[in-house]
């Protein structure tokens, strides 16, 4: 595996008039790569939504979560992404083997995302979560996120979201930007803004060349005065446990547990995030059994 140059950064032009945040999330997605298996398309559609999940939770405040979800009726089935401001990110897509065959030179993710909605929910602590959505535009992620943007929370941004992927299927490449207008941004500075992301390389191929997310914001912000205000690096870290596994367990109920008990089945959970399995003995299903029969009295 590559060495860990994951990093994001969060930026601002001096008049506060436009927010930039970019990243390259490189070693965190070929770990999550080789955790799931993930098929080349599913690697590409799944880097996209963990770089996304992370520059999303860079500007939600300590404490807080967001979640980024993809529901379509293609292949992929969906894909969820999960973020902290500390830069902590996991994710997983539902169909891990989803492929198809490439689409004009380019691995079909629109394809196995098929038709759908685009959720972003905030965990705000102790308040009731914030949900919003919006319907799929071209099932490339970046295009559905601008969308989610312009339409929920009324700004106008350029995302861009890439994956390339080598012959061996690992990850080469795959990182992100947002560029955000702030109400107070010029005619000029849009103008200005489009031109410099209009005329430059595909985000594949931008981090592919540059690197760095602070090389890739100077390209795009070319011609604007602007500074770093914030820098993280962003790491898997998935918060499975045994306790969480037994919860899940409960929720089959009392009778199901005990058809399961009686029939010699084993009791696996897996995690969807990391892969990582937890084995309950008959013994301790007897005991979520009679916990869950003592709480219906």
């Amino acid at each position: 595996m590559k060495k860990n140059n994951d990093q994001l950064i969060r930026a601002i032009t001096a008049d506060g008039n436009i927010r930039a945040l970019a990243i390259n999330g490189t070693f965190l997605c070929e770990k999550v790569r080789k955790m799931q298996q993930t098929s080349p398309t599913a690697t590409a559609a799944l880097g996209r939504v963990l770089c996304a999940t992370a520059m999303l939770a860079a500007n939600i405040k300590e404490g807080e979560k967001v979640y980024l979800r993809i529901i379509g009726d293609g292949l992929a089935k969906g894909i969820v992404g999960q973020g902290t401001p500390s830069g902590s990110v996991r994710g997983y897509i539902v169909n891990p083997k989803a492929d198809l065959p490439s689409k004009n030179g380019k691995l079909d993710v629109s394809g196995i995302i098929g038709e759908g909605n685009l959720y972003v929910t905030r965990e705000l602590g102790m308040k009731e979560p914030y949900t919003g959505q919006v319907p799929l535009q071209t099932g490339e992620i970046g295009d559905d996120l601008a969308y989610y943007f312009l339409q929920s929370e009324q700004t106008p941004s350029a995302v861009g979201l890439g994956v390339l992927i080598n012959t061996d299927c690992s990850v080469n490449v795959a990182g992100g930007f947002i560029i955000q207008a702030m109400p107070g941004a010029s005619e000029a500075a849009i103008t200005l803004l489009e031109y410099n992301i209009m005329s430059s390389s595909t985000p594949t191929q931008l981090f592919s060349e540059l690197v760095t997310p602070t090389k890739v914001l100077e390209k795009l912000l070319d011609g604007f005065s602007w500074s770093v205000i914030g820098e993280i690096k962003p790491i898997f870290k998935c918060e499975c446990s045994k306790e969480k596994a037994r919860i899940a367990l409960q929720t089959l109920g009392a009778v199901e547990l005990q058809h399961l008990l009686d029939t010699d089945e084993k009791f696996i959970v897996n995690c969807e995030m990391c892969g990582k399995s937890r084995n309950f003995s008959p013994m301790e299903v007897e005991n979520i059994i009679k916990k869950l029969l003592t709480e219906k009295k």
